[in-house]
């Protein structure tokens, strides 16, 4: 499906199903399509699963599209010792995330962008683990 930015906001509805099933996609070199597994349990379970599925550790740097509550981006940098760059198009999800994150003593570790994906700053280019 091709959006146009001024879509994201009406499409995010949509494609959110009735039963709020949260989806990780990651893309990531060196991992193929169906390496990721899901795993039943509390979240933070899962979001430590998938980051150590990963390989992710201390000192890289972790972009993440859709920053939902910051949970992924929280436990990176508490767990793992990453600096995260978490995006979003909610208002509400940045200023909870920032919450979320100060309330963790994780200001300098893991910073929100209230931002389109498709809208991402230059600085950023090649700047990921």
């Amino acid at each position: 499906m091709v959006s146009k930015i001024s879509h994201s906001p009406r499409l995010k509805g949509k494609l959110i199903s009735a039963a709020r099933k949260y989806i990780l996609s990651v893309l990531v070199k060196g991992v193929k399509h169906g390496q990721l597994r899901v795993v039943e349990g509390d979240g933070r379970a899962k979001i430590r699963h998938v980051l150590a599925q990963l390989r992710v550790k201390a000192g890289d740097r972790i972009l993440e599209i859709g920053s939902g509550w910051s949970g992924l981006a929280i436990e990176a940098a508490r767990k793992f010792g990453c600096t995260v760059d978490t995006v979003t198009l909610s208002c509400a999800q940045k200023v909870l995330g920032e919450a979320r994150i100060k309330a963790a003593g994780l200001e300098s570790s893991v910073t929100v962008h209230l931002l389109d994906y498709r809208c991402l700053p230059r600085c950023f280019e090649k700047a990921f683990d």
